[in-house]
């Protein structure tokens, strides 16, 4: 019986499709995020390298550009900028902490000797004085040391508790007095800071916090804190595993803390930009802007040191094993396309200025102080063909978007993001450097300075730039080794600063350069700064000049400044930009700051600028760094986010992924389509099945009465599911209604079907009727067949009146005595039957004939059959052969019928069929099988795959279907022996070769196919045996000759002329 289940669930609603999309659009979003909360990079830093360990960094309290450095031999370090003082500490002790007393002394914290008081003098240790503690001497640590310097106490962190000096009341106090923090007395106490009159500890037992001598609040406690950080209000502890922010820290019971950093860590501060540093033992960590950027320290830090970490406006310092690692504060975390390289001057009165980043790529920025654009640049696309390899000396924009670019020997003309090399030192001039660049917008003219002479190249509009610039003359003076270190302009003409030989001015487009100020007087120039009004100035070897006065300005530090810039707007007031090699610094020229010879002390001297990188406006100006694009107003150093050009590259992959998720979803929706109509179509096949197994049974359950209403009502049924054709959309509803029909049918068919009695009634009926045709037949001349035939009448009369013989397994052993009977009496019974129906033995075999004509000729078609031909096919095929052996069915009746379906099969395959012609049939016959043969062949001896071997075999039998009557070629695919019968059609094929092609192994897989070529031959001769016209067949005719069979056929015999007569493996 057939099983109707539902049709499964199967995912096609939209809803879901949808929902699959956005999954997908939520994923490629996703991928544009950052996926990794830490990012490993180098950190920019200055390192300085030390004799020893160091294990201390402090701070000076009235000198911000000190340092003291403590290191693990008892010695200390000054450092103040490049210079350094070396100082012994008494003894080989190492050093925790240092504490600036005065000028001339310090407080020193040492390992096992306790706290000391050093005097410094001309640059030495002069006196050392010890302090002991109660019942330790000098056998105790100092860690930490902090100073109330209202109240002039010092407190002290040791290995043995919190300590404090009354430096007012006590000068001469040798012994420290302890502070009590509760009962813990002898705990270790490793930082203690003090601000806004109020005190901080940090030790082993935990956080104390005092506002005043007589009480300690414990936010912390039972858990060790290595550190206490103050940032403005807020209370940060380094604790043994983690770094946490104290809430409420004076309330009576436990404050409330969170942690932000999990991890021992030695050291945390932050800056006022909230940007956060953090060491721990192997690592320092920055994080900015949501990510943490992460820089190795690979041999880890000194576990034994103390104050360890330290941050001024400028720097973080970390101690790592003999090395101080200065840090940047203003790190460039984004790499070469925030490095500035170089930075263009402003052309005439507009406030564009233009720079170049390290990635060659050219950026836009506009000095506007009300725009919301204040602190963000615009990209202006790749620059093609710059090459830099040496130092830039000089930016300059001309208009309509042309630049040049000087480097020390090459100079660059840069038009539409396209630099040209216009003049090459290395090949025409190696001893010449480019010094300087100027353009004057009034003149339209861009002077270049070089070591041995000054030119110029005409710049105006429409005009080209000749392959050389020609050569300024300057008035009664000689131009060799003129070494041009600067050129500036204003209203009243072009200024020209050279090395030794003097500034030099001309005056008027037509005018020549004269010499204004001689060289003797303040030796060598270095750069040149023209105020908007009447000042002028030169850097010197002797110091700043101002209007040719060396002594105005000789109080600047000149040994650190690298240039100046002018102020050059009527409206601003006078003054100019000092570049320092680290830092800078705005100077105003009013005569009050001369007077008063204020020295200008350097800002942000974290940052190395560059001469190339500085563009000026009124009284701020744009720098350029390695660390990015800054905004300098006198006092603030602001940032300037340097804007990317916008890339698609995310928006294309996440259009074509969207774009390949809706092609995944309609693919997808077509699958699930085709599968759908797979499982109908499959629905319908197990229909037919159950249809066809139903009818079938008509005629054997069913009453006469009813059997022609019945049967019609069954092949209407089978007439709607074979409409169905392959190919054709089949809808659900068909499906359903198909089945409803079957569930009806089948109902009617059950209802109808005879009961017990009936069918045995009716099969005696059936049984008389051919014992009445029997005794019809001549005179039985054998004696066997008349006692068979006296005994089915005596069992025939004992079913009919004996209630226990009035079973199925009686009427069927009746039944089956009868055929035996006619089977025996075949040739008169057909001679009586078809009397009866006005039919002779000889009109049967003439309709079987035609029959079977016409079944080969659809065989012998290419494999172009749907899959309900094939079984119409494979159903006349049987009713063929039934007539043929079952003396029952040799009627007119049935021989009409078989033709009325072969005809339906015809007019299916019309298109392959026509001509039904015996030249197309011995044409395909004769000549297709050799092809595909030989194509096999091929397979075995090219020695492809196994697949492909099985494959080939499996397209060999589709086009051959005859070959299907042999058992060994209806076995499934899988089994073994199918592809070793398909591959004995190659002539002189061996067992071995066969088990190699196909992949197998070994004497027994051999033997095993030999036998079976011998099963095969038997095979064919019984087929043979039960059906003659067979023998008729060319392709199993070749099969057998190929097995070693006898070739008693002349068909055979030409299709086959080397055909083995066994196989000598």
């Amino acid at each position: 019986m057939c099983i109707f289940a539902k049709e499964p669930f199967i995912l096609i609603d939209m809803k879901n499709i949808f929902i699959v999309i956005a999954g997908g659009i939520i994923l490629l979003s996703a991928c544009g995020k950052v996926t990794n909360d830490v990012v490993e990079i180098e950190l920019a830093c200055t390192i300085n390298t030390f004799e020893a360990p160091v294990h201390a960094i402090s701070k000076s309290v009235g000198n911000s550009g000190r340092l003291y450095i403590g290191l693990e031999n008892g010695s200390i370090v000054k450092m103040e900028g490049d210079k350094r003082h070396v100082y012994s500490g008494g003894d080989k002790r190492i050093i925790y902490d240092i504490w600036e007393h005065n000028k001339d002394s310090l407080f020193i914290g040492t390992r096992d000797g306790g706290l000391k008081l050093i005097t410094l003098k001309n640059d030495s240790c002069v006196k050392s004085e010890d302090f002991n503690i109660e019942s330790k001497d000098l056998n105790y640590s100092v860690y930490s040391i902090a100073e109330d310097s209202i109240n002039r106490i010092l407190y002290f962190g040791t290995s043995n508790g919190l300590f404090k000096m009354d430096l007012k009341n006590n000068p001469g106090l040798v012994m420290l007095e302890r502070v009590e923090l509760g009962d813990k007395k002898q705990d270790g106490i490793h930082k203690v800071l003090f601000r806004d009159s109020t005190l901080y500890v940090a030790g082993d037992p935990g956080l104390f916090i005092s506002k005043s001598p007589s009480r300690f609040f414990n936010p912390i406690k039972g858990v060790r804190v290595n550190n206490v950080i103050l940032d403005n209000d807020t209370i940060y502890a380094l604790t043994q595993n983690s770094i946490v922010k104290i809430d409420n820290p004076y309330q009576t019971n436990d404050s409330v803390y969170k942690t932000i950093a999990s991890g021992e860590f030695y050291s945390y501060s932050k800056t006022p930009d909230n940007e956060e540093w953090l060491l721990s033992g192997r690592n320092v960590f920055l994080k900015k802007k949501g990510i943490t950027y992460k820089h190795k320290l690979p041999s880890g830090i000194t576990p034994s040191s103390k104050q360890v970490g330290l941050m001024d406006n400028d720097f973080y310092y970390i101690a790592y094993r003999e090395l101080l690692l200065a840090f940047p504060l203003r790190q460039n975390t984004q790499g070469l396309a925030s490095s500035v390289i170089a930075v263009s001057d402003r052309t005439g009165g507009d406030d564009r200025i233009y720079f170049i980043t390290s990635d060659f790529k050219l950026h836009k920025y506009r000095f506007d102080n009300t725009s919301k654009d204040k602190y963000n640049s615009e990209p202006m696309g790749q620059l093609k063909g710059l090459n830099v390899h040496d130092e830039i000396v000089k930016f300059i924009h001309t208009g309509s978007n042309v630049f040049f670019l000087a480097t020390k020997k090459n100079l660059y003309k840069i038009k539409g993001n396209t630099a040209e090399c216009i003049v090459d030192f290395n090949k025409m001039d190696n001893d010449n450097d480019f010094s300087a660049l100027y353009f004057s917008p009034d003149e339209q003219k861009l002077y270049i300075g070089t070591r041995r002479y000054l030119g110029s190249i005409a710049c105006g509009s429409g005009r080209k730039v000749p392959s050389e610039y020609t050569i300024e003359s300057i008035a009664d003076m000689d131009t060799t080794d003129l070494y041009v270190v600067d050129i500036s302009g204003r209203d009243d003409g072009i200024y020209v600063a050279t090395l030794n030989k003097g500034l030099f001015q001309k005056t008027g487009k037509q005018g020549k350069f004269e010499k204004i100020w001689l060289s003797e007087k303040y030796g060598s120039t270095y750069g040149l700064a023209i105020t908007g009004k009447e000042d002028l100035l030169l850097n010197t070897s002797e110091g700043i000049i101002y209007n040719d006065d060396i002594k105005t300005l000789s109080f600047l530090d000149k040994a650190d400044i690298k240039a100046i810039y002018r102020v050059h707007e009527d409206n601003s007031s006078d003054g100019i930009f000092i570049l320092y090699y680290h830092g800078i610094h705005y100077q105003g020229l009013t005569h009050s700051l001369i007077e008063k010879r204020v020295s200008p002390f350097p800002l942000f001297s974290d940052i190395a600028f560059s001469k190339a990188c500085i563009a000026v406006k009124g009284e701020s100006c744009v720098l350029g760094s390695r660390f990015g694009l800054f905004l300098f107003d006198q006092s603030a150093l602001s940032p300037i986010t340097i804007q990317e050009e916008k890339d698609y590259t995310t928006l294309y992959i996440f259009i074509m992924g969207l774009l390949l998720l809706i092609g995944g979803a309609v693919i997808y929706c077509f699958y699930i389509k085709k599968k759908k109509q797979q499982y109908r179509s499959n629905k319908l096949i197990e229909y037919m099945d159950e249809v066809n197994a139903l009818k079938s049974q008509v005629s054997l359950l069913v009453k006469k009465e009813d059997r022609e209403a019945l049967l019609m009502k069954f092949d209407d049924l089978i007439g709607k599911l074979l409409l169905r054709k392959q190919g054709e959309y089949i809808s659900g509803i068909f499906v359903r209604e198909m089945k409803e029909n079957v569930n009806e049918l089948r109902t009617e068919f059950f209802k109808k079907a005879l009961t017990l009695n009936e069918y045995i009634e009716m099969s005696l009926e059936e049984v008389a009727q051919r014992i009445e045709i029997m005794k019809n037949l001549p005179k039985i001349e054998k004696e066997e067949q008349e006692n068979l035939l006296e005994e089915i009448i005596e069992y025939q009369k004992r079913i009919s009146v004996d209630a226990e013989y009035k079973t199925i397994k009686h009427i069927n052993s009746l039944k089956q005595k009868l055929l035996i009977l006619e089977r025996d009496l075949a040739d008169n019974m057909v001679s009586c039957r078809n009397r009866m129906d006005g039919m002779t033995t000889a009109d049967i075999e003439k309709g079987l004939a035609e029959v079977e004509q016409r079944i080969k000729n659809i065989m012998s078609l290419p494999k172009i059959r749907t899959n309900e031909l094939e079984k119409s096919l494979k159903k006349i095929i049987e009713d063929k052969d039934k007539i043929r052996t079952d003396i029952e069915y040799q009627t007119t009746t049935q021989i009409d019928k078989l033709k009325e379906k072969l005809l339906k099969l015809e007019n299916g395959l019309a298109d392959c069929i026509a001509p039904y012609s015996q030249t197309f049939y011995e044409q395909y016959a004769a000549v297709g099988h050799e092809e595909k043969i030989k194509s096999l062949k091929e397979k075995v001896d090219g020695r492809q795959s196994s697949r492909m071997v099985k494959k080939g075999c499996d397209d060999f039998v589709n086009a051959y279907s005859q070959l299907r009557k042999l058992s060994f070629m209806q076995k499934k695919r899988s089994d073994i022996r199918f592809y070793a019968a398909v591959l004995y059609f190659i002539p002189d094929i061996k067992a071995s070769t066969i088990c190699a092609s196909l992949g197998l192994q070994g004497k027994q897989k051999i033997n095993n196919i030999q036998k079976f070529k011998n099963c095969a031959r038997k095979c064919i001769e019984e087929l043979y045996k039960q059906e003659p016209v067979m023998r008729e067949d060319k392709i199993i005719g070749l099969l057998y000759s190929r097995l070693g069979g006898d070739k008693k056929s002349d068909d055979t015999s030409s299709l086959s002329n080397n055909a083995p007569k066994s196989d000598n493996d």
